[in-house]
């Protein structure tokens, strides 16, 4: 069988173009995995559990101001709105996201479009001091898949011109969104 001279080359560019999207798809995708790899594996905040000395939680039903006391038996103390023992599970899981927290994405919006992430009227706003130095994360509405809420990180390095929004894990709503008696400790009765 004896193939003409149009379908050699046919075949020639068929072979020449495959290898070029080949080529050319493979190098995007290992350019796509380096970059969400960077995202994912950035904490939002560089600290550690140990370092946090106060948080404070504003809902817009209830402010919360958590101390740490220091004291072994009761480490964290719930200022306000009543100062008793605060319950170290609910502290706990708050703790652990801020000092391992971290963002699916993270991307630059204009000031004037954080309304659509839900961050001018915020489910909950967290502010805590390590080392003398103040950080604030505001949380805003879920996520386009459910599984993740907006949130803004506030630090002096943002402009007010652009706001920096990352996808964060839904467990920040869950952290915030407790009742007061979730946040006292519980009384044993012996």
């Amino acid at each position: 069988m004896k193939l003409n001279r149009t379908t050699w080359l046919s075949l020639l560019l068929a072979i020449i173009f495959s290898g070029g999207v080949y080529g050319y798809e493979l190098v995007r995708s290992k350019q796509g995995v380096s970059q969400a790899n960077t995202t994912s594996s950035q904490q939002l905040f560089q600290l550690q559990e140990a370092d946090i000395q106060q948080v404070v939680i504003e809902k817009p039903e209830l402010t919360l101001e958590l101390v740490k006391t220091g004291d072994r038996s009761s480490p964290w103390q719930l200022k306000s709105p009543q100062d008793v023992p605060a319950n170290m599970g609910t502290v706990a899981f708050l703790l652990d996201l801020l000092a391992s927290g971290k963002p699916q994405r993270t991307f630059i919006v204009s000031a004037d479009k954080r309304s659509q992430y839900g961050l001018d009227n915020p489910i909950a706003t967290v502010t805590f001091k390590s080392d003398n130095k103040s950080q604030q994360i505001i949380l805003g509405r879920s996520g386009l898949n459910e599984d993740t809420i907006y949130a803004q990180i506030v630090s002096p390095s943002t402009g007010a011109t652009a706001t920096e929004v990352s996808l964060v894990s839904k467990n920040w709503q869950y952290a915030v969104e407790r009742d007061l008696e979730a946040w006292k400790q519980s009384t044993v009765i012996k």
